[in-house]
């Protein structure tokens, strides 16, 4: 009878270790997860002027956002005619959330290994802009959703608008490129369609995306009027960002016109010393 209970409590113990190393395992698993996938981080809120309201993860309410405030994955933004907000991501992009406009935030994270950035956004309604950064990770996405359409992005300057009356998406790029693919049955396994700056793209649903259009300076402007942002620190991290890139492209110029000097070079005196070589032969 003892030796019964002595294996008993043996087996007991056995699987006792076994359930704390399973929790154990799996608390390790997640949080090697998190650090190589992401997700979970959250965006400033930089700027908000007008009516701005937001629902939480989790709670049925709409409460006013203010420009001090941050917003997560599962947050929803609304903004009423005349107002704005502008978000500053955890990865250095920047979204602008236009005057009407509804926006959830599907996914946002960085991961802390990879640098894999997620930004996933569904617009809802109305009008949005982003300045995407660059991609550290090759495999980050930065998409924004429509009902008809996905809008997928690396390193660039754009905007997309949403009708839900006419269920319509139209989108201009200002620089870079932006995918485009059609949420309807008949586009599964099409390519997506390509709109590079100074272009721009509209369908309903219903309907496949066609060719993208050069835009003119008028549609443009009118496209994006009052979507510039207005944040101090946006506008600094822009003009940083600027900067940088004309720093780098005066140094890509330099070198450029320093190695065709040098070709030059090389070449004019290559033919000089043919040309001495042919009078010595004659």
């Amino acid at each position: 009878m003892a030796k019964k209970k002595k294996k008993k409590s043996k087996i007991r113990i056995f699987f006792t270790r076994l359930f704390f190393l399973s929790i154990t395992a799996f608390a390790v698993a997640a949080g090697l997860y998190f650090l190589l996938v992401g997700g979970g981080d959250s965006a400033d809120v930089v700027f908000a002027e007008g009516t701005v309201v937001i629902k939480t993860v989790g709670s049925g309410e709409w409460i006013p956002l203010a420009g001090d405030m941050t917003v997560k994955e599962g947050d929803e933004i609304m903004t009423e005619r005349g107002a704005t907000a502008e978000l500053f991501l955890p990865d250095g992009s920047v979204l602008k959330v236009g005057s009407a406009s509804h926006v959830i935030i599907r996914g946002m994270g960085t991961a802390e290994i990879t640098r894999r950035s997620t930004n996933l956004f569904e617009l809802a309604y109305g009008k949005v802009r982003a300045v995407v950064s660059p991609f550290v990770n090759k495999r980050s996405e930065f998409v924004i959703e429509t009902e008809n359409a996905a809008i997928g992005v690396r390193g660039t300057d754009f905007g997309v608008s949403y009708d839900e009356q006419q269920k319509k998406t139209e989108l201009a790029c200002l620089d870079g490129e932006v995918e485009v693919r059609s949420k309807e049955k008949e586009a599964a396994g099409l390519p997506p369609v390509l709109v590079r700056a100074n272009e721009g793209l509209s369908f309903v649903a219903g309907t496949l995306p066609g060719q993208p259009v050069k835009w003119t300076e008028a549609q443009t402007r009118a496209f994006f009027s009052r979507m510039g942002f207005e944040g101090k620190r946006i506008k600094d991290h822009l003009m940083r960002g600027g900067k940088m890139l004309e720093k780098g492209g005066k140094e890509i110029k330099k070198n450029v016109e320093g190695g065709v000097k040098e070709g030059a070079g090389k070449i004019k005196s290559g033919g000089k010393k043919a040309l001495d070589a042919i009078k010595r032969k004659f």
